[in-house]
C-alpha cells in the first residue's frame, strides 16, 4: 500500500488536519500489484497511478465546491461522444442513472447500493487523457448511494447526513477502511473487465475464483455476473492475487484534503493575513497594572469568510493577585462596538481555557472572532485594577483563521445581573459584580441610585496630556484636579462650588463632564468613546471605563454609578435580596445568545472551575463517535445544568436528555441529584450536536460532561467527553460543528 498525504494547507493547522487522519484513519491511499513486472510495465504503472491522483484531487474540489460526489458517467460512451466523462444523474430522485453504470439494487436510495461507472472527467472540468489508463482502458469509478446528493438538494439521505457503507479489505480478507465514499479504480496489467476507451467494448472477465472478480458485478466462486452481484465489499490491489490499481477514501477525506494547489472557492492558495504584536519594537509583551498592552487591528488585515487567532508562548506568569484577561474588541455587523474575553490566564487550573504555571514555555493558540466582525484591538485587563498580577508572552502572532473547528468545542459565557438581585421590598444591598460581567473586568458595588454624581472640579487646576488632543478646563468656586489624557482626544470639563475630581483618559475619545455643588469623581476612560456626565447637588461617583458608554446621573442624592460594558445602563440592579439562579435567567437575558462576556475554544467537555457568581455558560458543538456503540452520557456541576443532545449534527432537533439540580464535585458523574442520557446507540462517522448549559449564583463552580461506551460487552469507564480510547471514556473526535463542514470550510494558505 501506498499513501499520500496531502500537505497542511496552513502551517499552523496542520496538527489539526493530522488528528483527523490518524483519528479517523481518514487517508487516501492508492495501492498496485507487488509483483515483479517488465520496466514498461513499472512505467504504465506510475502513469496510471499520477492520473488516479490527479482524479482524486478533483474530486476533493468537487465536493469542496458542490457539498457532494459527482455519478459516474457512461461505461459504454466513446471518446469522442458528447456524453464522454458527464456524470448522468436523475435531477428528481439524484440516483445515479448512466447507461451500462451497474449498482446492486435499482432503488432511489439503498445504503447497500454502489454504483460503479466512469470517471466523469467533463463533469470535474478535467482534460479526458485523464480518464484513461496507461493500457488504454477507461478509468472506472464506484461511490456509495446518497454521496452524489448535497444537502441543500436533499435534507435526508444526503453526503452530510449519510454514512457510506462501502468496505476495503486486503485480498485476505482483512478489513483495511469502513465507511468509504469512492473508489476511482484501473483495472490493470491483467484488464479483466475492463472497458476500451474507444467503443463500448469490454474485455473478458477474470476466471472463476480470481479474487478480481470481487471488484466487479460478479460471484467470486461461479460464473455469475451482473448488477444484482455488485455488493459494497471490495478487495485493495496489495498482493499478486488482484493486479489492480486503487484510490478510496471516506467522505471526510475529501473534505480534509483541500490542498495549495487546487483553485476552488473553498481549496484555494490565498495567503493568510499575519502581523506580529510588537511593544517597542520588541516581540516580548508584558501585561501588568502599570502596563497593558493593545493591539490595533491594521486596515485590511480582515480577509472574506475567516476568524482570526493569536498564538504565543507564555514566558512568565504570576497571578496571586487575580486573574489577566486577553479581550477582543470588534465591530459587529450592527455597527455596534463590543468585546468579550478570549483566554484566562490564572493561578488556577481546571480547564483547557484556563491558563496557569503548567503552560510555561508553552505556545497558546487562541481563536477569536467570526466573519461578521469588524476587529478592532486585542487588549490585557485585569480582574482586579490594583492587582500585582503580570504575565510575559514572546513571539505573539496574529492570523486571519479558520471559523470552525476539530478537537475543539465552543464555550461562552455571560453574566446574569437578574439572577443576583430580587425585586421584592426590603433594604438595599449591593452585589458583587461577577468579573465576567462587566467588560473591562473590574469588580464593582453599585445600587441603581445614580443621583448626585457631581464632580466640582475648580479653579483649573488640571493637566491635559495626550497624543492626541487633551483639553481639560476647569471653572469653579473650590478646589479640583482634572486630567484629559488620550492617545485620541481626552476632554475633562469641571464646574462646580465644591472639591471634585475629573479624569477623561482615552485611547479612542474619552469625554468626562461634571457639574455639581458637591464632591465627586467622575472618571471617563474610554478606550473606545466614553462619556461620563455627572450633575448634582450631592456626593457621587460616575464611571464609565469602556466602550461607547453613557452613565448620567442628575440628582440630589448621594450615589455611584456604573456602566463598565458600555451598555449604557448601571451595571447590576438595586436589590434587597440574593436570589437563586435558574437556566430561565440565562435564556431570557438580553445578551443571549448573541453577545457572550466570554467566548472560549475549550478541547474537552469540562468548563472552568471556580469561575465567579452569577453567570450562565454553555458548551456546545459536536461528538463523532469513531464506533457504532451504545454510549451514556452524565452531567457534574456545583450548580443547576442541563444536558441537551440531538439526533443529529443540528441545534434545532437537540433536546433536554439530562440534568442536575444538586451539587456535585468535579467529574462527579454518579452523585446523588442528577440524570444520566443513555444508553443510546450512535453511528460511527455520524456527527451529533450537544449543549450543556449552567447557571451558577454563588460558591465554587464546575461543569462537566462525561461519557461512557459498550461496545461488544465491553464498558469504558466514564470520563470526560474528549478523553476516550478502549477503556476509558468515548473515543470520538469533537467539533465546533460536523466534521463536513469543518473540513470544506474557506481555508487560506500558510
Amino acid at each position: 500500500m501506498r499513501n499520500k498525504n496531502k500537505a497542511s494547507l496552513r502551517k499552523g493547522s496542520a496538527i489539526i488536519y493530522l488528528a483527523i487522519l490518524l483519528i479517523l484513519g481518514s487517508f487516501s491511499a492508492v495501492m498496485y500489484s507487488k509483483y515483479q513486472a517488465p520496466k514498461r510495465n513499472q512505467e504504465m504503472v506510475q502513469s496510471t497511478d499520477h492520473a488516479l491522483n490527479e482524479l482524486r484531487d478533483a474530486l476533493v474540489e468537487f465536493v469542496a465546491n458542490n457539498g457532494r460526489l459527482p455519478c459516474p458517467a457512461p461505461l459504454d460512451a466513446s471518446i469522442d461522444s458528447t456524453v464522454y466523462g458527464v456524470e448522468a444523474r436523475d435531477l428528481n430522485n439524484f440516483s445515479c442513472i448512466a447507461g451500462a453504470v451497474t449498482s446492486g439494487s435499482g432503488v432511489v436510495y439503498n445504503p447497500g447500493v454502489a454504483y460503479m461507472g466512469a470517471i466523469p472527467v467533463a463533469t470535474l472540468g478535467l482534460d479526458k487523457s485523464l480518464s484513461i489508463d496507461a493500457w488504454g482502458n477507461k478509468i472506472e469509478y464506484i461511490i456509495a448511494d446518497g454521496m452524489q446528493i448535497s444537502s441543500s438538494e436533499r435534507t435526508a439521505h444526503n453526503f452530510d447526513k449519510d454514512t457510506p457503507t462501502i468496505v476495503v479489505n486486503d485480498s485476505a480478507g482483512n478489513n483495511l477502511k469502513n465507511n468509504v465514499a469512492y473508489i476511482i479504480i484501473s483495472r490493470g496489467i491483467d484488464q479483466y473487465g475492463a472497458w476500451s476507451a474507444h467503443g463500448s467494448a469490454r474485455a473478458v472477465m477474470p476466471p472463476v475464483d480470481n479474487l478480481a472478480r470481487d471488484n466487479l458485478e460478479c460471484q467470486v466462486h461461479s460464473n455469475n455476473c451482473g448488477a444484482q452481484y455488485l455488493d459494497t465489499i471490495f478487495l485493495s490491489t496489495e498482493g499478486a492475487a488482484v493486479k489492480t490499481l486503487m484510490v478510496y477514501g471516506t467522505k471526510h477525506d475529501l473534505s480534509s484534503e483541500c490542498s495549495a494547489n487546487t483553485s476552488g472557492n473553498k481549496c484555494n492558495s490565498t495567503p493568510c493575513n499575519s502581523i506580529a504584536w510588537t511593544v517597542n519594537g520588541s516581540n516580548t509583551i508584558k501585561a501588568s497594572a502599570s502596563s497593558l498592552p493593545v493591539f490595533s487591528f491594521p486596515n485590511g488585515f480582515a480577509q472574506a469568510n475567516m476568524s482570526y487567532s493569536v498564538s504565543f508562548t507564555l514566558s512568565a506568569l504570576s497571578a496571586t493577585g487575580g486573574d489577566i484577561y486577553l479581550v477582543y474588541e470588534y465591530i459587529d455587523n450592527a455597527g455596534v462596538t463590543r468585546n468579550y474575553n478570549i483566554g484566562i490566564f490564572s493561578n488556577k487550573s481546571g480547564f483547557s481555557g484556563q491558563y496557569d504555571y503548567s503552560y510555561l514555555t508553552k505556545t497558546i493558540t487562541l481563536p477569536f472572532g467570526s466573519p461578521y466582525d469588524t476587529p478592532k484591538r486585542l487588549y490585557f485587563a485585569l480582574a482586579n485594577p490594583s492587582s500585582s498580577s503580570s504575565l510575559n508572552i514572546a513571539n505573539v502572532t496574529v492570523m486571519v483563521d479558520v471559523n470552525e473547528r476539530i478537537n475543539s468545542l465552543r464555550y461562552n459565557i455571560w453574566n446574569l445581573p437578574s439572577c443576583s438581585c430580587s425585586t421584592s421590598s426590603g433594604s438595599n444591598i449591593k452585589m458583587p459584580c461577577s468579573k465576567h460581567g462587566q467588560e473591562n473586568y473590574y469588580y464593582s458595588q453599585s445600587s441603581n441610585n445614580c443621583n448626585g454624581n457631581g464632580n466640582g472640579n475648580g479653579n483649573g487646576n488640571g493637566n491635559g496630556n495626550g497624543n492626541g488632543n487633551g483639553n481639560c478646563n476647569g471653572n469653579g468656586n473650590g478646589d479640583g484636579h482634572c486630567n484629559g489624557n488620550g492617545n485620541g482626544n481626552g476632554h475633562c470639563n469641571g464646574n462646580g462650588n465644591g472639591d471634585g475630581h475629573c479624569n477623561g483618559n482615552g485611547n479612542g475619545n474619552g469625554h468626562c463632564n461634571g457639574n455639581g455643588n458637591g464632591n465627586g469623581h467622575c472618571n471617563g476612560n474610554g478606550n473606545g468613546n466614553g462619556h461620563c456626565n455627572g450633575n448634582g447637588n450631592g456626593n457621587g461617583h460616575c464611571d464609565d471605563d469602556d466602550g461607547n458608554g453613557h452613565c448620567n446621573g442628575n440628582g440630589n442624592g448621594n450615589g455611584h454609578c456604573d456602566d463598565d460594558d458600555g451598555d449604557g445602563d448601571e451595571d447590576l440592579c438595586k436589590c434587597s435580596t440574593a436570589k437563586g439562579c435558574s437556566l430561565a435567567d440565562l435564556i431570557n437575558y438580553a445578551k443571549y445568545p448573541a453577545y457572550p462576556n466570554t467566548r472560549m475554544f475549550i478541547s474537552t467537555a469540562k468548563g472552568d472551575i471556580n469561575l465567579g457568581t452569577y453567570f450562565g455558560s454553555v458548551i456546545y458543538g459536536t461528538f463523532t463517535p469513531d464506533q457504532t456503540a451504545s454510549y451514556t452520557f452524565y452531567l457534574a456541576s456545583t450548580a443547576t445544568s442541563a444536558l441537551f443532545f440531538s439526533t443529529d449534527d443540528t441545534a434545532a432537533n437537540a433536546t433536554l436528555v439530562a440534568q442536575r439540580s444538586t451539587p456535585s464535585n468535579p467529574d462527579a458523574w454518579t452523585a446523588a441529584g442528577a440524570t444520566s442520557y443513555g444508553p443510546v446507540t450512535l453511528s460511527a462517522g455520524k456527527s451529533y450536536y450537544f449543549a450543556a448549559y449552567q447557571v451558577n449564583d454563588t460558591g465554587h463552580d464546575n461543569i462537566s460532561v462525561g461519557c461512557q461506551r459498550t461496545l461488544n460487552s465491553s464498558t469504558t469507564t466514564i470520563n470526560v467527553l474528549g478523553v476516550g480510547d478502549d477503556t476509558t471514556g468515548c473515543a470520538g473526535i469533537l467539533g465546533t460543528t460536523n466534521l463536513f463542514d469543518i473540513n470544506t470550510q474557506t481555508v487560506c494558505k500558510w
